[in-house]
């Protein structure tokens, strides 16, 4: 759980707006478009929270501070990094078109036949990702965000979350999103650090009685229940990992002033074929939780009246 002294940090005497953003792969790119919509409205948090995915998208808009500049980061992250570099788009363009998650398997299972899983931490190596990151935040570190931010990693020796608020930029989203088996481990001093979602896969902050905050929070992972078809034994352990997400998120959300889901259950976490819809499916996530905020205005003087007290609480 997230300590809430990170949040009196932004503003000790209570009040702050804090956006938390979750992991869940390809999924997590839907952030985009909730914070399109907020901040379209008027929206701008006091501190971005992230994890995985959720810490990359986190950490390019408090890094720009602009929705725009981060929409642009994010396509050239998918289309350069995700799909061209790391080799997603071949997976998707394959000939016989076959679902992501069983191609993935068929790889591993060759992986596994060969000996290379056993011999290495990850398939692709934390220098690997890291350099690809850094890319994108411009060898920045935490004291040049423009909007404050941090994120959480899981450390596998202690098995506990650990916030992530200091130093380079990249190394720490790299962190956060070092996928266990896929990515090897990023190592912070002392610790080996794998994907925030292992520990606590929705970054929202403990509340605090004595200065309380307003922490929106956006779920990616809304729903247990996803059509298959599961074809191998990745596909298996995948879904898994999903459940025990999709549960454990719960725990979190209580914590939660306010959820925002974006409906990407159908999407797979490796899926990063389609941005557009991703972002789509968040602004519409993001604009129907406006439009439940004025339903609540009755027991207001206007709707306009709420979202101040929102907005600047």
């Amino acid at each position: 759980m997230l300590d809430s002294k990170y949040v009196d940090r932004v503003k000790p005497d209570g009040g702050a707006k804090v956006l938390a953003l979750a992991g869940g792969g390809a999924r997590g790119l839907a952030h985009i478009g909730v914070i399109k919509v907020l901040e379209r409205n008027g929206w701008k948090p006091d501190l971005i929270t992230g994890v995985s995915m959720g810490a990359i998208i986190g950490g390019l808009y408090g890094l720009h501070a602009s929705v725009e500049e981060l929409e642009e980061a994010a396509d050239l992250f998918v289309r350069d990094v995700l799909q061209k570099r790391l080799g997603l788009k071949r997976m998707l363009e394959s000939e016989h078109r076959i679902n992501l998650n069983w191609e993935l398997g068929e790889v591993f299972l060759r992986l596994i036949t060969f000996g290379w899983v056993t011999r290495s931490a990850g398939l692709i190596p934390a220098k690997t990702l890291i350099k690809l990151l850094q890319e994108f935040f411009e060898g920045k570190t935490f004291a040049d965000l423009k909007i404050p931010f941090l994120c959480l990693a899981s450390d596998l020796y202690s098995g506990r979350s650990v916030v992530l608020d200091s130093g380079d930029l990249a190394i720490a989203a790299a962190a956060s999103s070092a996928i266990p088996g896929i990515f090897e481990p990023v190592t912070i001093g002392d610790r080996m650090l794998i994907d925030g979602g292992i520990t606590a896969n929705v970054p929202v902050p403990r509340r605090n009685n004595d200065t309380p905050h307003w922490v929106i929070a956006v779920n990616v992972l809304p729903s247990v229940h996803r059509e298959g078809p599961f074809k191998s034994s990745v596909d298996v352990v995948v879904r898994a990992n999903e459940i025990m997400d999709v549960r454990n998120n719960r725990t979190y959300l209580r914590w939660a002033d306010d959820i925002i889901e974006p409906d990407v259950r159908h999407i797979s976490m490796f899926d990063f074929d389609d941005l557009p819809s991703l972002i789509k499916k968040g602004e519409e996530a993001a604009e129907q939780y406006l439009r439940d905020l004025e339903k609540e205005a009755t027991e207001y003087n206007s709707f306009e009246a709420k979202m101040k007290r929102l907005w600047n609480r």
